[in-house]
């Protein structure tokens, strides 16, 4: 019996003639696979429209094509006869896909799987293509990539006790190569409604140095999500641009606003006792959490109020045990080692730039601190795709993220050894190398 191969998934639609289909593909088989032994692709298609009437009957429907998916399998993997490279799903029917290497062989045994009569119409053909073709096929375009996304970004929020299926505000991130081209960008979006929060300058990534910040309001669903997304993933490919990702916009309450524009009021000096009421409400709502007077005048969002003040330098990290995405319990925090403690969510591509820049950090640097990533979500497809130099901390519930109060991506705290402070990088910004000197030599003249 070989050795069964390690899967890793890529799951996302396409829309094909007028249907929407749905590819679920096995990511890392040409690396695992070459294709020269495997000449032959086998294809089995089970055509399912009309083959259940009730719920009950489409339930054993499923259940029957996925023990037929494993007799497949099983049927073509064994002592390394055959892989399975993917599947295609639409309302009509179900295409399974195995790269072989003995065509009779292989449609014999596919066969065999069936026990007629079957529920449904099916068929199985073998057909040369050593070039693993339909494998190219199969790939998602960067669009297609994106746009797969939008329902792990969906089911991130939800976890964290975000509601879904509302309207919410949005912000989009955008990158784009020239000065002409952010000008172009930002008209047209501003005749389409999108508002522009923000223009900055920042040469990081090489050949999309200028960088747009816009918002908008859109429902939550993966539909308005991917017309949205999507549109401006077309917009930006007109001019060269590059789509970074989105992320939510909690709104503001009363409390917020009079927090927010305190600062802005008691400048413009309205009146003496104006600026004395709002300077002292300004202090007692300081924390951010939700006190008596916070709650006469309507607390903030959920999202918001739950989450301490962000720790500043010289604040003590507070020290937690976890488990790391291998299953390994992990100290973080106080460890008697100075520390790179990184915050991201690899569901989004700006945090998939930042978890890359850390990798390069940590194989630099790692014989003189420690490097932890404490993501939110668990997204295997990223992580197995690119696995960590260094723990990957999974806090689903949000609890080692709050504690720290950060509330933007991607955010790094550097503590040293005794869990205090030295240097916070970000939001919104990835630690370089002038950083870890900056940092290094602090430390080191603190001894």
């Amino acid at each position: 019996m070989s050795a069964r191969l390690e899967k890793s998934w890529v799951i996302f639609k396409r829309e094909e003639k007028r249907e929407r289909i749905l590819i679920d593909k096995h990511a890392r088989l040409a690396q695992q696979a070459a294709p020269a032994p495997y000449p032959m692709l086998a294809t089995v298609a089970i055509y399912t429209y009309g083959a259940a009437e009730s719920k009950e009957q489409s339930q054993q429907l499923t259940g029957k094509i996925m023990q037929l998916h494993q007799r497949f399998e099983q049927a073509v993997d064994r002592e390394g006869e055959g892989r399975f490279v993917g599947r295609i799903e639409s309302e009509t029917r179900l295409e399974l896909y195995f790269y072989v290497q003995d065509e009779r062989a292989a449609k014999a045994k596919l066969e065999a799987c069936f026990n007629p009569p079957e529920p449904f119409r099916y068929a199985v053909s073998v057909r040369e293509d050593a070039e693993w073709s339909l494998y190219d096929y199969l790939q998602p375009t960067e669009r297609e990539r994106h746009l797969s996304g939008n329902v792990s970004g969906l089911a991130s929020l939800s976890s964290q006790g975000y509601q879904v299926q509302v309207e919410a505000k949005l912000q989009h991130y955008m990158r784009l190569p020239s000065r002409e081209a952010l000008q172009t960008i930002k008209d047209k979006l501003s005749r389409q409604g999108y508002k522009i929060e923000n223009v900055d300058f920042d040469d990081a990534k090489s050949g999309w140095p200028h960088v747009l910040q816009i918002s908008t309001v859109c429902l939550l669903t993966e539909d308005a999500l991917n017309s949205q997304s999507g549109q401006l993933f077309d917009e930006l490919s007109k001019v060269g641009g590059k789509y970074e990702g989105w992320g939510l916009v909690p709104k503001m309450t009363v409390a917020a606003k009079l927090r927010s524009y305190g600062g802005m009021l008691r400048f413009i000096g309205v009146m003496t006792v104006t600026v004395i009421i709002f300077g002292l409400l300004g202090m007692y709502l300081l924390d951010g959490q939700p006190t008596r007077l916070g709650r006469w005048l309507g607390t903030e969002t959920e999202a918001v109020s739950q989450f301490k003040s962000p720790l500043k330098v010289n604040s003590r990290v507070p020290s937690t045990s976890f488990e790391d995405h291998l299953g390994n319990v992990l100290q973080l925090g106080n460890t008697g080692r100075p520390a790179v403690i990184n915050f991201c969510d690899v569901i989004f591509e700006p945090c998939q730039d930042d978890y890359l820049q850390m990798q390069e950090m940590a194989s630099a640097y790692m014989e003189k601190l420690d490097f932890y990533t404490v993501q939110l979500a668990r997204d295997n497809t990223f992580l197995n795709e690119h696995p960590s130099v260094y723990p990957v901390l999974l806090d689903e519930e949000m609890a080692v993220y709050k504690s720290y109060g950060a509330n933007r991506f991607p955010i790094s705290y550097i503590v040293n050894g005794n869990g205090i402070v030295v240097e916070v990088v970000g939001p919104g910004r990835s630690v370089n190398r002038e950083d870890m000197e900056y940092v290094l030599g602090k430390m080191e003249s603190n001894k």
